[in-house]
């Protein structure tokens, strides 16, 4: 799971409670205990000379972005976040994020913002492809919208460069130090580990 919230000595954790384990989770109250294993892996890697950050989530994905917009707008950094589900009850609610982050809403069924798909809003009709003004993208989804989302970049952009775009790629891990192999990922690279190598990973490299 994604921290979805970091305090000062406490952290949140945004799921929904998709199988036993997370419905245990979920039924956690004050005061009671549980173990946890983490940080693991490599998250977002923010360039030093990007200063406009474009963050795209797909449903539940919005967890793992909050707290990346969070930290760049506390740097002065122009955050717009893209965010999508098929309808309004699954989108993160303005007020959980930073004030100088710009919101943009997709649902499927227009229940709020605009009516479509998460991608539609990379090029509203009659403004510039966001694309162009990012310096770097940052994404959490299924892989259908990653596929998606390389075909948009590879329409606007030439050599993006790598680091470029970085996606949230979800996985079972398991033992957390890679020995398990159950977390393992193809990519152009080889095999990697999730827990190790990820979750996070540049765009380019998955094969989809």
């Amino acid at each position: 799971l994604p921290l979805h919230r970091i305090g000062q000595g406490d952290v949140s954790l945004l799921f929904a409670a998709t199988d036993d384990g997370l419905a245990a989770l979920a039924r956690c109250r004050e005061g009671d205990v549980v173990s946890v294993q983490g940080p693991l892996g490599r998250g977002f890697q923010v360039e030093p000379a990007s200063r406009h950050l474009l963050l795209m989530a797909e449903g539940l994905g919005v967890a793992a972005l909050a707290p990346l917009a969070a930290w760049a707008v506390a740097r002065g950094l122009a955050v717009t976040l893209l965010a999508g589900t098929p309808t309004a009850t699954g989108l993160l609610p303005a007020a959980l994020l930073p004030a100088e982050v710009e919101y943009r809403l997709a649902t499927g069924d227009g229940s709020l913002g605009h009516r479509g798909s998460l991608l539609d809003l990379l090029a509203p009709a009659g403004e510039t492809s966001l694309l162009l003004w990012a310096d770097q993208v940052f994404a959490a989804g299924s892989p259908g919208f990653y596929l998606g989302l390389r075909q948009a970049i590879s329409s606007v952009r030439t050599h993006p460069g790598a680091g470029f775009a970085q996606v949230l790629v979800e996985g079972r891990l398991g033992c957390g130090l890679g020995s398990c192999l159950g977390c393992a990922v193809n990519t152009r690279q080889g095999i990697i580990y999730l827990c190790k190598h990820g979750p996070v990973l540049d765009l380019n490299d998955l094969l989809l």
